[in-house]
């Protein structure tokens, strides 16, 4: 048992489904597999369900200071300095996801990069995010084990 943090990668994957709106948009619908309706939907529309498969590393001590001391901002109000909660995700992403399989419509690989993240559609983003604070933290389940 270490006490840590190593520079080991793990995987966050994301399901979802292209789905062109009324106004004619296309956007992502996020498949969460542990809601019910989610998985309905998952097997009615098998064969159009895409995935996003991610590699992420964990951040150590200095890494997550840093990155949240770079998110406090002043309220003016309090007298208090607060986390920007947006900037800290925003942050999160851009810091510890290393890589992914996107592709463009042709197929063609994306480079993981801050700009390419920032052109995330918001509900992958936000599902990677959480995902990765979930994998992040130690279940009640995992300290039975």
């Amino acid at each position: 048992m270490s006490i840590f943090v190593s520079n080991e990668r793990f995987e966050i994957v994301v399901k979802y489904l292209d789905v062109k709106s009324k106004s004619g948009l296309t956007r992502c619908r996020v498949i969460d597999e542990s809601k019910k309706e989610d998985k309905e939907l998952l097997e009615k529309h098998k064969e159009k369900v895409k995935e996003l498969h991610t590699s992420w590393e964990l951040a150590n001590f200095k890494q997550m200071y840093e990155t949240s001391s770079k998110c406090h901002k002043f309220d003016y109000e309090s007298g208090r300095r607060e986390l920007d909660w947006l900037l800290y995700k925003t942050m999160i992403i851009e810091s510890y996801m290393k890589g992914w399989d996107a592709a463009d419509e042709s197929g063609k690989p994306v480079a993981c990069t801050k700009e390419n993240i920032e052109k995330l559609d918001p509900d992958i983003a936000n599902t990677l995010i959480d995902r990765f604070f979930d994998k992040a933290s130690i279940t009640e389940e995992e300290l039975g084990n």
